[in-house]
Parts: C-alpha cells; structure tokens; sequence
C-alpha cells in the first residue's frame, strides 16, 4: 500500500461505496444471499461448490472490470510519460498476470456452474449483476478532478491595467478568499442538511413539509451568494475571457450528439432549458454554442459587467432550489398553451428535488447522499429508471391505464455512466413515448440540470451526466 502512495495510518476511512462492495462479498462468502438458504455446515462437497461459485459470482465482475479498464487505460498513456500518480494502480491491473487472474476466475465460475441448476445459475446471475452495479457505484463515487476555469491564471491585476479599468485582487488573495469562501460554504451546507434531517421522517410523501424544509436551504444558498459578492473574487473578469474559457471547456463523450438529437428529432417535439446555479450564464451559453447548440434556453445567474469587464455583482436569477422551482414553473406557464407536454427533468442535487418531484418524469443522476438522505424523510421512493420503463410499458401492453404525473412522490435513478444509453430508451424517435400514448401533438419537455459550485465552474463535471 505504501508503494501504491497510500499511508493506511492517516487514510484509515473508507469510501462507502467499498464497505458496500466488501459487506457484500463478505456476506455472499458467508452463505448469507437473498432468497437462498443459509449453508449451514456445508456437509456434501455438492454444497461447498455451490457456495464457491456463488462467491466467485460475486467476484468475477470485479476482476473483469479492473482488468478491463486497467488495460484501456494503459493503451491511452503516453509512451514517454514515465511517472504520473496512477502508474503502478494502472501497471497492475494492465499487466498479463493480472489479465490472467481475470480470465482464470471466469473458467473457473464456468467449471462451479456445470453441476448447477438453472434456478441457481439464476442467482449467480444475480450476484454477478448486483456486484457490478457496486463497482460501478465505487467508481462513481470517486471525485472529479478537473481544471479550474479562470481563477487559477493570472489575474490582469497582477499586471498593468490602465487606470479606469475595474481592478481585480491579486492571484494570493484570490486564493486564500476562495479557500475561506470554500470552507464556510461545504460546513454550513451539511450543517443545513442535518437541520432539515431532524424533522421525523415520514412514511408517505409529504410534499409540503420538503417544500417549507427546502427553505432552509434556500436562505443558506442565497447568503453564500451574498459572501461571495461582498468579497470581490468575481471583480474584474473579462467577459472575452469568461466566452473562450466555456469555449474550450471540453464536454464529456455524446452529450453534444444527446441534445442535437433532442433538437433535430421533429416528432419528438422538444423544448430544452437548461436550469443552473452557475453565477455566470455567459460562460453556459459559450460552451454550448461551440458545439452549435445555440438554441438551448439557459436559466441562470448573470454578472454585472462595465465596458465588458465584470464588476463583481450578479443578477440574482437561480439561486436557490425555491428559485429552480420558480423558474420551472415559469418555464410551464410559457410553454404553448394548445398542447400539454410532457416534462422530464434531470437533477442531481438536493437543490433539484422539487423540481425532480414537480415533473412528470423526475430522473436523479448519480447517488448524491444528500438527497437521498433528504428526500427518503419525506416519503420520497427511488427507483432504478429502466425497470421504471419497463414496468410502465407493460401497464400500457397490459391495457391498464397508464401515466406518467407529477407530484407522485417517486423518482427514477440512473448512474451516471449509462444516462445517455437510458435516455435514448426514452427519446429516440419518439417510439416509447407513442406506445404509452402520449402522442406526436404532446410537447416533450427537457429540463437538464447544471450546477456550480463557487469559482470552480463544474460545468464538465454537471455534463458527465449525458455520457
């Protein structure tokens, strides 16, 4: 471990996502596996091997995905690139021995299930699933680590300005206010949400009690906002400099070609808005229009600009989750009023649940905590996205009435990596949604989400939701 750069002394917590994964294969070791029959003291070698595939069931997707990813990766390096901070992580997992490992644990698997029932080769199946969608959740749950846009160059005040040009503080002082802005900001945020978390929980939706607890963290928003203003780090921007840093932030893989293809689709008949918390709209529009997306509506905050320079005050437009809802509703009541739409909206924060809960169709991206831990309190149901599809449209085969309605209490939830895959079930031509009978007249609604998080535009990082 230490080889790896890793001190086991200081970095002693776990990521939940890996306690997850290990009680899991731990328990599935153990014999202890939904809907099966605890082992007792395996008497006959028939039921050692059972329990060994049942486990190796749960092992293999690992070894698989590491295998696979390690040798992906490696096949990206640089050649002259001798030393980066994942080399021996990436070394490892790429190498023929461990490729090997890989390819053995899966002959092995296949050698336990011979004598297998079909009923058992079922739960296999199961586990095998189950423990890929815990690797998958580990890998999600890792931070993003992304440049940061504009603060971290050199400010113009660190060099010669004429005299009537609004003047910027120094890279020094930028930093240290932003990691004093930073700091208050992320403890009085969980102080908020474990205010709200005192409430007792609910076993029904109360959509109500959410709304006036969202108020809490609304006021919390909107004094942050205050701080930042009030310190000056968003003084002295060059509004040509904020359009080329969204101009060349890079988008993540498809989701460029996901809203073309929402625009482009004339029978899906969509409106897309985009709703964010970003103080800077301009740098949204930017990024968009490079990729010829100069159609979308953006909702967002706006700066306050003096001969095209930033003077360090914004149009407070979204700021808060009351404000997305505000604008949500805005965005309804403006909409043609000879046709009824359909509205989906994609969030992934707590600042996204009323609006997620509003829609017709709510989709959370991700496995935020938060809003998890938020939205369970007050009766909200999660469920994954594609059984969601699949049930809905055996309702509609079935002749049972179906619909998709608002305020339900339930939304559907989809890891970021397969968004696109699972939209595309949805949007592509039109065809799911004809065959649940909203029909070609029916406006189809898009409200995607962006969020920011200070000075650090995370603008690629909300995107990695349309990979």
């Amino acid at each position: 471990m230490q080889e790896w750069g890793s001190d086991m002394v200081k970095e002693n917590i776990l990521n939940s996502a890996t306690v997850k994964y290990t009680d899991f294969l731990l328990a599935t070791a153990s014999g202890k596996i939904e809907g099966v029959k605890g082992p007792g003291k395996l008497a006959t070698p028939f039921e050692k091997t059972k329990l060994a595939a049942y486990t190796l069931g749960a092992m293999t997707p690992c070894m698989r995905l590491y295998a696979f990813i390690g040798k992906e990766v490696q096949a990206l390096l640089d050649s002259n690139e001798s030393s980066h901070l994942y080399k021996t992580w990436i070394d490892n997992y790429s190498s023929e021995s461990f490729q090997d490992s890989a390819l053995q644990t899966e002959d092995l698997l296949d050698k336990l299930s011979v004598s297998l029932t079909g009923e058992e080769i079922d739960i296999i199946e199961k586990l095998y699933h189950q423990a890929m969608r815990l690797e998958i959740e580990f890998f999600c749950a890792q931070p993003l680590v992304q440049q940061t846009i504009a603060i971290v160059t050199a400010p113009k005040s660190d060099e010669s300005q004429p005299e009537n040009q609004i003047a910027r503080m120094s890279s020094v002082d930028l930093r240290n206010t932003w990691g004093v802005l930073s700091s208050q900001y992320t403890e009085e945020y969980e102080q908020c949400i474990e205010s709200i978390l005192l409430t007792d929980k609910v076993e029904k939706f109360d959509y109500e009690g959410l709304h006036k607890a969202l108020e809490q963290l609304s006021d919390f928003e909107k004094r942050a906002n205050s701080r930042v203003i009030e310190s000056g780090v968003l003084k002295g921007l060059n509004l040509e400099d904020i359009k080329r840093a969204g101009e060349r932030l890079i988008l993540q893989d498809g989701c460029t070609g996901f809203f073309q293809s929402i625009i482009n689709n004339e029978n899906l008949n969509a409106n897309v808005h985009v709703l964010s918390y970003c103080w800077c709209g301009d740098l949204i529009r930017s990024a968009f229009s490079s990729g010829g997306l100069d159609v979308l509506n953006v909702h967002a905050n706006e700066f306050v600009y003096e001969n095209s320079i930033s003077t360090g005050k914004i149009v407070k437009k979204v700021e808060s989750p009351i404000d997305k809802l505000l604008a949500f509703s805005d965005i309804l009541k403006n909409s043609s009023s000879d046709r009824k739409g359909l509205t989906v909206y994609i969030g992934d924060s707590v600042g996204d649940l009323l609006c997620l809960l509003e829609a017709d169709v709510g989709i959370l991206l991700g496995s935020s905590s938060s809003l998890r831990r938020v939205g369970s309190n007050f009766g909200v149901s999660f469920v994954p996205l594609f059984p969601g599809l699949v049930n809905k449209q055996k309702e509609c085969v079935e002749g049972n009435s179906s619909s998709w309605k608002g305020l339900s209490g339930i939304l559907y939830t989809v890891l970021r990596g397969f968004m696109r895959l699972l939209l595309s079930v949805i949007l592509r031509n039109g065809n799911l949604v004809k065959t649940m009978d909203f029909i070609e007249d029916y406006g189809f609604y898009v409200i995607l989400v962006l969020k920011s998080q200070f000075l650090i535009f995370q603008f690629s990082a909300s995107l990695y939701s349309m990979v």
